[in-house]
């Protein structure tokens, strides 16, 4: 419950319908290139496109930012989520159209963080669009910035290994029988071996290395680690949020899960158990709940309400 990749969105398919509903309202909306929406509107767009990107809902978070670039009120940062949501459920094709928009309005700006996006999604199809005249500012940027590939094996070693570890945590919460958990077990056993390798002869790798998606899965990875290398291995973790090596909404995770396992308040508000009593997940206790929306913010979390109501978490009142 802890984990968000945990919470798998049961009704993925009435979600898509209702992306689809909301699109003809606002397509209907924005017919002509007006923009009628509401800026509340705009922001529930916005709310609903982080939130499934999070939760790594890519497909959905690629549906709402598709709305919101429609809705013409997008930022910078809304049309590179938008390409990388794009590129991770696998529309290459409009993830380079996305990036090639980024490129003429904001020319360089983003280079490499673009560079990195192409590496981290599917680098050979990105190779392969160098006869296309279309896309030449996209052929342009990856001939003039130096794009480090020689992380990609590891980058898709780490992948292989996070979707084999989400297999067998799925397979178990649907059937947690002695057979499952004993695969789950197994997985966690050979996890550990190759990520406590990792570690040792990298450290933690940054997303500017193995990209986002490799170092996002890294750091939920590290979280299943048995609990002596977890803490023992806690430095490196520091050490990559200190050098922006680790994404903010990842470090807030493990830092959380470092200080429960340390019997301290956690400070973001995203571990929690299962109270039996009350028949209700609540949260393990937060320091400072008053200011804990500002943290969260800082750290680009979606809001503390959100969270609880999203998985079902009673928000108990600061005693």
């Amino acid at each position: 419950m802890t984990n968000k990749f945990y919470y798998i969105w049961k009704f993925k398919n009435y979600q898509l319908i209702s992306i689809f509903i909301l699109g003809s309202i606002f397509l209907f909306s924005c017919s002509g290139g007006n923009k009628i929406i509401s800026d509340r509107q705009v922001n529930s767009l916005k709310d609903s496109a982080f939130s499934n990107y999070r939760n790594s809902n890519f497909e959905s978070a690629y549906g709402y930012y598709n709305l919101l670039l429609k809705t013409k009120s997008e930022t910078r940062n809304d049309i590179f989520y938008a390409a990388q949501t794009a590129a991770f459920s696998g529309h290459y094709k409009r993830s380079v159209e996305l990036i090639d928009l980024m490129l003429k309005k904001y020319k360089n700006q983003d280079a490499g963080k673009l560079v990195q996006l192409i590496i981290d999604s599917n680098w050979n199809y990105y190779s392969s669009l160098k006869k296309e005249k279309k896309f030449k500012k996209v052929n342009d940027l990856l001939e003039t910035q130096k794009a480090d590939t020689s992380f990609l094996d590891l980058s898709r070693l780490v992948n292989n290994l996070f979707i084999k570890d989400q297999n067998a945590r799925k397979q178990y919460q649907k059937d947690p029988s002695s057979e499952n958990e004993f695969l789950l077990q197994k997985s966690d056993s050979i996890n550990h071996i190759l990520v406590d390798s990792i570690l040792n002869q990298y450290g933690f790798l940054s997303y500017k290395k193995i990209g986002y998606k490799a170092n996002s899965a890294l750091a939920i990875l590290y979280q299943h680690l048995d609990e002596k290398s977890f803490m023992d291995n806690f430095y490196l973790i520091q050490k990559a949020h200190k050098e922006e090596a680790i994404l903010s909404p990842d470090y807030a995770l493990i830092l959380d899960r470092y200080l429960v396992r340390s019997d301290k308040k956690q400070e973001y508000g995203t571990q929690c158990y299962y109270d039996s009593l009350k028949k209700s997940f609540l949260f393990k206790p937060i320091r400072d709940l008053k200011n804990i929306e500002k943290r969260r913010w800082e750290m680009g979390l979606d809001s503390l309400t959100t969270y609880a109501r999203n998985n079902k978490i009673l928000i108990e009142e600061e005693k």
